[in-house]
């Protein structure tokens, strides 16, 4: 195509004249094109053979951005979430904000110039903030996908620093927290969930709130905090009944659910140890113990699945199935 047939001379271009000023801009160029073509494997070595042999051209930027997406296209996550860190390091430099003293310098010179005329030969590609966060979101994601949960995390973090007011950096400040549940790393999560509560509580909904609260519970159950998780499980279902019906929203609902199943499983075991045995006086206080008891748990599991958690509703019904089967059992036995 005519298309192909322009890239192809840029690149004969770049090949005849590799130290052109004008160069580096054929090689963006046939680079641009390719991938509108969609020769993707020109497009890359064009985008790598310009990060590579023109390393001062103010194309580098984009380039890095290009190849973040012609990577992710071809489903190479890996080199696709190393150039999308990449990019967001150059958005550091720009903006002076990586920390190098010299690079900090070049930003503050660079920032200077931004409202003077430059020669378009010399103009810089400035990266925006949206494509900044944008790039350290997908290079996070792209991690997280892979199982890469540390350089995650990591990537999250500088989200979250970075970026603060952006709309889903609590909801990114919540997922750091849920990656270490995920590896069972439950010191770590509950110093997120507690975290959450303390600083995202006027960007949060009610439901949001008591949900992050029981994860908070939760990872104190799992660290062996048993008696300041079951606190929790209390206020939990008290801040329930508090709130509004359009506030009682599925994460709200799987918490209140939840926490009231835990709740109701020490009755559940003690229906269950109850056995019927001799002597006689034993066996039958056994057995009116536990028909007397058997329709309050099934009450306490019926309230449960009032509440309209699918999971838990589930489990509840499970849980009443099983006390007339035990029941049952313990009669024939």
């Amino acid at each position: 195509t005519d298309a192909l047939k322009a890239a192809t001379g840029f690149d004969k271009f770049v090949n005849d004249y590799p130290k052109s000023k004008y160069s580096h801009r054929a090689l963006y160029a046939a680079m641009v094109i390719y991938d509108e073509a969609n020769q993707l494997d020109l497009a890359i070595r064009a985008g790598k053979r310009l990060l590579k042999e023109y390393k001062d051209s103010d194309r580098i930027k984009p380039t890095i951005g290009y190849l973040a997406s012609f990577h992710d296209r071809i489903a190479d996550f890996g080199t696709a979430a190393m150039y999308n860190e990449r990019y967001f390091n150059k958005w550091l430099d720009q903006e002076g904000k990586s920390g190098n003293k010299k690079k900090k310098k070049k930003a503050k010179k660079r920032r200077r110039r931004r409202g003077k005329k430059a020669e378009d030969e010399k103009k810089v590609v400035l990266i925006t903030d949206k494509e900044a966060s944008d790039a350290l979101y997908n290079a996070a994601l792209l991690r997280e996908s892979m199982g890469q949960y540390a350089k995650a995390i990591k990537n999250y973090g500088l989200y979250i620093k970075h970026f603060p007011d952006n709309d889903d950096t609590p909801e990114l400040f919540l997922k750091v927290g849920k990656i270490y549940q995920q590896q069972n790393k439950w010191r770590n999560a509950d110093r997120v969930y507690s975290g959450y509560l303390e600083k995202y509580a006027d960007r949060s909904t009610p439901g949001r709130m008591l949900n992050v609260l029981y994860r908070h519970a939760m990872a104190l159950r799992e660290m062996k905090k048993v008696k300041d998780s079951d606190k929790l499980l209390d206020k939990i279902i008290e801040q329930y009944n508090k709130l509004d019906e359009k506030a009682r929203d599925s994460e709200a609902k799987l918490a209140v659910a939840h926490s009231r199943f835990l709740q109701i499983q020490p009755e559940f075991n003690e229906y269950i140890d109850l056995k019927l045995v001799l002597p006689p006086r034993t066996l039958k206080r056994n057995l009116f113990k536990k028909i007397e008891s058997r329709p309050k748990l099934e009450k306490k599991y019926e309230e449960i699945i009032s509440y309209g958690d699918p999971d838990w509703s589930v489990a509840s019904l499970v849980r009443i199935a099983e006390l007339s089967k035990d029941l049952g059992r313990s009669m024939l036995d």
